[in-house]
């Protein structure tokens, strides 16, 4: 393994359960100076299914929004140049 993985393993984490709303304050984590965040487009799942057809995905959706994806920059720059 590279030595920066054992300085700090960094991976992909998500928690769709956590979500902040408009003027909230967002945690800032203790290991980060840099965190910075990038715009992304939701499709919200209303309707359970397994196996769709790509023809009847839309009957799946119950809507669109917009969301910011929060990232460690520093953390991750170290990972980038494993």
């Amino acid at each position: 393994m590279p030595e920066a993985w054992y300085k700090f393993p960094v991976f992909y984490y998500t928690n769709a359960h956590t979500i902040f709303g408009l003027g909230d304050e967002i945690p800032y984590p203790h290991y980060t100076q840099a965190l910075d965040f990038e715009l992304g487009v939701v499709v919200v799942i209303g309707k359970a299914g397994i196996n769709i057809k790509a023809e009847d995905a839309h009957e799946h959706i119950f809507g669109y929004t917009i969301f910011n994806d929060w990232s460690a920059r520093d953390v991750q720059q170290v990972d980038k140049w494993r």
